[in-house]
């Protein structure tokens, strides 16, 4: 016969693929016309940026641009500004597509080797990492004795943090600059932005959070002249993710990263200084978790039959 103990279903969080891929960086380019000759490189930085990520088909897709900018200083001993950029496209195959997952992508520049081939030509070898997480909501069975009054059981109390949800949302911020109390903007050479969480807050099935995007950037205010300006700037921003599952009691984390960003020069025939637009795509990813007290069977036996317990570990 067959003693069937009392289960208990205890959310948790599981990983559907857990991998990186090493994408090479390998081009030749000329300077653009417009683009003074080189004297000496400065400095070579690669940048990627992610635009989509699509599950289907038992595949994870994922489309970006890898942008390489440069620094380097001309004839003249004045330092100029050239990007170029590189579309890529990574597939990761998937075992199982789970309902309602969400994907966590970041990137890590491994090396990158720039030189020029004349003053009009540049060649760059390098890599960058991707690293990429499918995670989703699944559950993990807790056995508690019953009512049978012919077996004994050795139990134990245990608190464990059930993964009540899981949720994510991509949404974009940012904001047109004008520039004050600073030279105007004629050339960007190089620009910089991270995004961070400043506080949040939890209602019923929502959480709602602030945060800022820090943006730097490095400029020309002449084209003739070699003096190079600086500018930090915080631009505020709010958003809301909807999220099944959340309340007062739970234990949430908010996983902020940003895919991508843009910073152009935009100009204005109407004014004598020009505006930096910045625009960024985010992704917000929410993980609560309720916690729960539960008593588990550590051991069994019967007071009447020979009993044969199956175990199993459980992480």
């Amino acid at each position: 016969m067959e003693y069937n103990l009392e289960k208990n279903s205890v959310g948790v969080l599981s990983s559907i693929l857990d991998s990186v891929s090493e994408q090479p960086v390998d081009v030749d380019f000329t300077l653009p016309d417009y683009c003074p000759d080189i004297e000496k490189i400065l400095r070579c930085r690669v940048i990627p940026k992610i635009y989509n990520r699509n599950l289907s088909g038992g595949q994870l897709q994922i489309d970006g641009t890898t942008v390489i900018n440069i620094l380097y200083a001309d004839s003249n001993n004045k330092i100029r500004a050239c990007e170029q950029s590189i579309p890529f496209n990574v597939t990761f195959p998937l075992k199982e597509i789970p309902d309602n997952p969400v994907i966590e992508t970041h990137t890590k520049c491994e090396y990158i080797n720039c030189r020029p081939l004349s003053q009009r030509k540049i060649t760059i070898h390098g890599a960058f990492s991707l690293y990429v997480k499918v995670l989703a909501k699944a559950s993990i069975e807790l056995f508690s004795p019953n009512d049978d009054v012919d077996i004994e059981y050795n139990t134990k109390k245990i608190n464990v943090s059930a993964l009540s949800s899981l949720c994510q949302e991509q949404f974009s911020a940012g904001d047109e600059l004008q520039i004050v109390n600073k030279p105007p903007v004629e050339l960007i050479l190089d620009s910089d932005v991270r995004a961070v969480v400043t506080d949040y807050k939890i209602i019923p099935d929502k959480l709602m959070f602030n945060g800022e995007l820090n943006a730097k950037l490095i400029y020309l205010s002449s084209a003739d002249s070699s003096s190079v300006e600086q500018i930090d700037y915080s631009i505020p921003f709010s958003s809301i993710v909807d999220c099944n599952g959340l309340n007062e009691e739970t234990k949430a984390s908010l996983n902020l990263s940003l895919l991508s960003y843009d910073v152009r020069l935009k100009n204005d025939i109407l004014s004598e200084n020009p505006v930096v637009n910045i625009d960024s795509r985010l992704c917000a990813t929410v993980t609560g978790y309720n916690s729960e007290e539960i008593t588990v069977v550590l051991d069994a036996y019967s007071t009447d039959f020979q009993l044969e317990l199956e175990k199993s570990r459980i992480n």
